[in-house]
């Protein structure tokens, strides 16, 4: 695209349903296609209005974001689809990019030609759906408006006090995110390399043989809202000065400067005590990679520094928090309660959704959608099943069910059957493996026939893992003395009745 950009490319020109390059980038979520084509001719393109509603329309709040903060107004009525976009946020059910638009100066009284304004849409909105809409409005109607101008031309400090800048908690550092390799390191000594900056040891080092111009790069596997890095130092001329936080699209870049900030040369001075820690806020930004740059230090020979952690959410929680048809704004509750991963937001308890949720039923709801998301991110599977033929109450061989992330409490089904013994077990960390087991060695099937073994979560049913194969019950095999005790109870049961019969025909004689 640059090179066709260079080459003098009409980014004006439109195909045969008037759709420009920008319009075609914001309807298939090419969020690099934008940025490029904005930082080409930003001037150029604030008229345009198709891209903001066709990006409304999709529910893709960051190419929203970017093309209002290149200044694209929010409250002007295309004429091609005849729609602002903030109707279609509002018809689509589209929760995030209703708040980005908001902040940039939506307004709720720009009627289209067909006379729908999106007050009166949020009005007749069906009432069985959580009408954050309206709460919306609401908190945006104050008439202060958060505008992306603000944003920029303000100072780091400024940025700090305002309140829309988010604080969410701090992330759990994770080997996997960076390696000691070129992609990933510029430069590092054999003996403290790049990857202990994540190994929450904040006595070990990353060493640079430089004293400026170092990076390491991140892979967080997903992507991340970043608000905050914590950087353990300590007093030296050795410890880092000027950084940057840069976010990318690749783990190669090209890479974009989210953040600068300057370390202060504060701790101990003896390399054996742990690091101090400082703490950098006042950003929010998202991206899966990022990268770390160092500029320069105190004036040492090197460069040398024990560690990182950052402050952030995962994406993805908002992402399914808004198909459920919840707002942003509880979306950040949410993380701000500490289930700011993924995988915390999974393992959410009614107990906390109550703390969250007035309503039962969204309680309910959000449950029934968690335990869906559950299944998908963390199934079950059988690491050792259940063998196919037991006799009736005998205990049966252990079997063994796993997951990747999943700790529920789970137990065992078996319908048409009376079982007994241990039936449930915790999924837990297994010291030879990377997942979570659960262990079952307790089990009696005290009922003669063909079974089939479920295994399910206690929490969530619909979690739930069926034997590959049914097991076939048979009742046991009876001893010699069994076989001569009932041989015996027929013979006095003939006895008995030749007894009668011969009785009988006497009387008659």
């Amino acid at each position: 695209m640059l090179k066709l950009l260079t080459a003098g490319a009409n980014i004006q020109m439109v195909n045969k349903v008037s759709a420009t390059p920008l319009d075609v980038a914001a309807m298939y979520n090419k969020k690099d296609a934008v940025s490029t084509l904005l930082d080409h001719d930003k001037e150029a393109l604030k008229g345009n209005s198709l891209a903001l509603v066709e990006a409304s329309i999709r529910g893709y709040a960051p190419i929203v974001e970017m093309l209002l903060k290149y200044g694209i107004n929010p409250n002007v009525v295309n004429k091609l689809k005849e729609t602002a976009p903030l109707h279609e946020a509002i018809r689509f059910f589209r929760l995030q990019v209703a708040e980005r638009l908001l902040q940039y100066g939506a307004k709720t009284d720009v009627a289209n030609p067909a006379g729908e304004t999106p007050l009166k849409m949020v009005k007749d909105l069906p009432r069985d759906r959580p009408n954050e809409f309206q709460r919306l409005f609401d908190e945006y109607s104050t008439g202060e408006l958060r505008r992306a101008h603000v944003q920029f031309n303000s100072s780091f400090v400024e940025r700090r006090k305002k309140s829309y800048i988010k604080k969410y908690p701090e992330l759990e550092n994770n080997m996997k995110w960076t390696e000691n390799s070129p992609s990933y390191c510029s430069c590092c000594t054999a003996m403290s390399p790049n990857t202990n900056i994540l190994d929450n040891d904040n006595c070990s080092f990353w060493v640079i043989p430089s004293i400026q111009q170092a990076w390491t790069v991140l892979d967080l596997q997903h992507e991340h809202i970043i608000t905050g890095i914590k950087v353990f130092g300590w007093d030296s001329p050795n410890m880092v000065k000027n950084f940057e936080l840069r976010k990318g699209y690749t783990i190669e870049g090209p890479w974009s400067t989210v953040v600068h900030f300057a370390c202060k040369s504060e701790g101990s001075s003896d390399p054996k005590d742990p690091g101090k820690a400082q703490i950098f806020d006042g950003f929010s930004d998202s991206s899966r990679f990022w990268q770390l740059l160092i500029i320069d230090n105190h004036g040492g020979s090197c460069i040398c520094f024990q560690g990182i952690n950052l402050y952030g959410a995962e994406k993805r929680i908002f992402t399914e928090l808004e198909q459920m048809c919840f707002s942003e704004e509880f979306a950040n509750r949410v993380v701000q309660k500490g289930f700011n991963t993924y995988k915390k937001f999974l393992e959410m308890k009614e107990s906390d959704l109550k703390t969250l949720l007035p309503n039962i039923d969204q309680v309910r709801h959000m449950l029934m959608h968690l335990g869906a998301l559950k299944i998908k991110e963390y199934p079950l599977l059988w690491k050792k099943p259940p063998i196919t033929e037991a006799e009736e109450g005998s205990r049966l061989p252990r079997f063994i069910v796993q997951s990747a992330g999943n700790s529920d409490m789970l137990e065992i089904i078996v319908n048409g059957a009376t079982i007994g013994g241990c039936i449930r077990s915790q999924l837990l960390p297994c010291k030879d493996s990377k997942m979570n087991v659960a262990i079952f060695d307790d089990i009696k099937i005290f009922s003669s026939g063909t079974f089939l073994i479920t295994v399910q979560s206690v929490l969530s049913p619909n979690i739930h893992l069926k034997a590959p194969d049914p097991i076939h019950i048979k009742r046991p095999a009876r001893t010699a003395a069994e076989v001569e005790a009932a041989f015996d109870e027929i013979q006095l049961m003939l006895h008995k009745c030749i007894e009668k019969y011969l009785k009988s025909k006497d009387k008659n004689i």
